[in-house]
């Protein structure tokens, strides 16, 4: 009988209706996204307001620290930890859960620690969501294509993609950062688009700016190194 059951689960009539089902439920979520931006499509002029809103309340950030929540872009994947800010260029990903990582940028270069494994890869990097994040008196204008800027009651969403890529909303990748105007204005959740099936989502809890941080939070140690060693 579960031979059976196993058998009508995976015959090729059901698997191709379940891959048709699922594209059409992200073209479904497309259409619908896109229905949201051009109903919310804001003139030249208050776009630009709402811009200037933006870059004033980033620049007046001169270092950050939050909880952190991500999901994606594996369906159902869930990670958790801190995230620390210092500008310029100073910025740190500390994964706790489920998989203990690390990740630092400093000055463009990316150090990647995944603790279980004692693995470290270190890369350079020019990456956009870092330099939205650590620039001083930035312009996003200069490091971004903005390609909708939407307006809530409660909060601004604004779409953007890499400064060489084509601003259209069907080219990816692109990010959506959320910013939400009570209890004060703040950053509160960054997407991360990068086709049209698989996005990372990233909630920024309990967000606290311009305190002391030690800056060797972004000085990274490798622990394998530093570990006690049996003689």
């Amino acid at each position: 009988m579960n031979s059976l059951t196993s058998k009508s689960s995976n015959s090729p009539t059901i698997n191709f209706m379940f891959i048709m089902f699922n594209k059409l439920r992200n073209i479904y979520i497309f259409i619908t996204f896109l229905s949201i931006i051009f109903s919310y499509k804001l003139s030249g002029a208050q776009s630009q307001e709402i811009i200037k809103e933006v870059e004033n309340y980033l620049n007046q950030i001169k270092t950050a620290k939050a909880k952190f929540k991500q999901v994606g872009p594996e369906k159902g994947m869930e990670r958790t930890g801190f995230f620390y800010l210092s500008k310029p260029r100073k910025l740190k990903w500390e994964y706790l859960k489920p998989k203990k990582i690390t990740v630092i940028s400093n000055n463009n270069k990316v150090s990647y620690y995944d603790h279980d494994i004692e693995e470290l890869t270190k890369i350079d990097q020019d990456h956009t969501l870092a330099k939205l994040l650590t620039t001083q008196n930035i312009s996003l204008k200069n490091i971004v294509n903005i390609i909708s800027v939407i307006n809530h009651k409660n909060n601004i969403e604004i779409i953007a993609s890499k400064k060489e890529e084509i601003s259209e909303i069907d080219k990816y990748p692109y990010l959506v950062l959320n910013f939400k105007r009570k209890p004060k204005f703040t950053i509160d959740k960054i997407i991360v688009v990068n086709d049209e099936i698989t996005s990372t989502e990233i909630l920024l809890l309990n967000l606290d700016t311009n305190i002391k941080i030690d800056e060797a939070k972004f000085r990274f140690k490798n622990p394998s190194f530093f570990a006690p060693r049996d003689n």
